[in-house]
């Protein structure tokens, strides 16, 4: 079983993709189309019917801004055919220092290990550079935790993996019933418990591998 569990970790992260951020603003996004699977207050997973991934990343931005403030937005990192990962993160890490430009690039230069430059023409600068940083590096913990696939393999309990794999059943639209019925019976001949936690999520990461671009709908299909 051991060597199953190991099996399942690898299908799912050699699927999970990374996804660009987009910055740019879209002014008519449509929203309903999005449908969120799991909210906390600084990530979030969400599906887009369309697999309209620009619109779940601005959908993630206006999440981000409304529950921590306009100086957030967030990264998505795309889980599966329409759904997405997102947390939100800040704009900008120094912004709450209200540091000058002339600042900013002595940070940078700290931040770097760039001590002879720093040292010429920081030095006389009354900052405390070093307390920033401290306090920046504490904030970028956080986000390499929220960015990591193991952080993102954890919340993917059996409930958010059913509520993943029913919204991509129920919106693709051109599907091989074979593939599905062989993607399940692989899975049970890994080992995986029919209805567990890693059975689900074992089917969705061979979905994730098999399904093509112009899939059918297959509403009526149960995975249960």
């Amino acid at each position: 079983m051991k060597k199953n569990f190991i099996l399942i970790i690898l299908l799912l992260f050699i699927f999970i993709n990374k996804v660009k951020a987009i910055e740019r603003t879209v002014m008519f996004a449509d929203f309903s189309k999005n449908e969120i699977m799991l909210s906390e207050e600084n990530y979030l997973i969400v599906g887009n019917i369309e697999s309209d991934f620009n619109s779940i990343k601005h959908f993630a931005d206006k999440y981000c801004s409304n529950k921590l403030g306009d100086k957030y937005m967030s990264s998505s990192i795309q889980i599966n055919t329409s759904v997405a990962y997102a947390y939100c993160r800040k704009i900008d890490e120094l912004n709450q220092f209200n540091l000058t430009e002339i600042e900013r690039s002595c940070f940078r230069r700290l931040d770097l290990f760039l001590d002879i430059l720093y040292n010429r023409e920081c030095s006389k600068i009354k900052i405390d550079f070093e307390s920033i940083l401290t306090e920046v590096k504490k904030y970028r913990e956080k986000i390499n935790v929220l960015s990591s696939d193991a952080f993102i393999y954890g919340i993917l309990s059996e409930d958010i993996s059913k509520k993943i794999l029913n919204f991509e059943t129920k919106n693709l639209s051109s599907f091989d019933n074979i593939i599905i019925n062989r993607n399940m019976n692989l899975c049970k001949l890994y080992g995986f418990v029919e209805r567990s936690e890693f059975y689900f999520k074992c089917i969705l990461s061979l979905l994730r591998k098999h399904i093509p671009n112009d899939v059918v709908n297959i509403d009526q299909m149960d995975f249960n």
